[in-house]
């Protein structure tokens, strides 16, 4: 191959190269134009709400009392937050450990229909039907694997005091220094959880539903029903 053969080999390999590159370096121009008005805006802190902490769960023995007692154990008001476990078609212990834990379990079994979004469609509109004396003027959806900060209520139910009609919350890897790849996670997690929904939130734009740290207030539900039941039923839910 003569010199000039090889330096327009050179140059169609470079320009491939810039052309796959070329959305990863899009997405961090993004993520850098958002960490400019990332700080977060902190409404005044208000727990006068009534709080109800929704946990799906199906056949999770092993995480499900983890979970129940870092709820319990958040700053909220005690009197005026509940912590709601869906046992959704469990063959194991999950309903009991949770009741154990100091849950209210919900018990769901139906063979068709099957999955979070049936769980939480459930706990919804039992909660919503309560009278106007108990039924919650908050609802946040916690996966049932996850250990919250003792914050997250106070945080939510200030929001939603505030006037906004659902939150997003930030989630992280729990385990983020155990191996190189839950440290990739927790940069991944960060750059996209935090940075990129608070600099969204900025913006007067939505930061998206992501399923783990949901929060909703009664009317929202009430004026926008849920009924999301696909294996991405938080994405669902926002669309709608």
């Amino acid at each position: 191959m003569s010199p000039l053969s090889l330096r327009h080999a050179s140059s169609a390999a470079d320009a491939a190269a810039a052309i796959a590159l070329a959305p990863f370096a899009a997405a961090g121009v993004y993520l850098a134009y958002l960490s400019i008005p990332a700080k977060r805006r902190l409404p005044p802190v208000d727990t006068s709400l009534r709080v109800a902490v929704v946990v799906p769960a199906h056949n999770e023995a092993t995480d499900i009392a983890a979970t129940v007692t870092s709820l319990l154990r958040s700053d909220y008001p005690a009197g005026r937050r509940r912590v709601v476990v869906v046992a959704d078609n469990c063959t194991d212990d999950t309903a009991s450990i949770a009741r154990a834990a100091g849950a209210e379990v919900f018990e769901r079994f139906d063979s068709q229909r099957r999955g979070k979004g049936y769980a939480l469609e459930l706990a919804f509109q039992r909660l919503l039907s309560e009278s106007s004396e108990t039924s919650p003027h908050l609802f946040v959806v916690v996966d049932a694997d996850t250990v919250v900060s003792p914050n997250l209520l106070t945080a939510c139910g200030s929001r939603i005091a505030a006037g906004e009609s659902a939150v997003q919350v930030d989630y992280q890897v729990r385990n983020a220094e155990r191996s190189w790849r839950t440290r990739l996670l927790h940069i991944a997690f960060t750059a996209f959880h935090d940075v990129r929904s608070a600099g969204r939130e900025r913006m007067g734009v939505s930061c998206g539903l992501r399923g783990n740290g949901m929060a909703f207030s009664a009317d929202t539900l009430r004026r926008v029903p849920h009924s999301a039941f696909s294996i991405v039923e938080d994405l669902e839910y926002g669309i709608a």
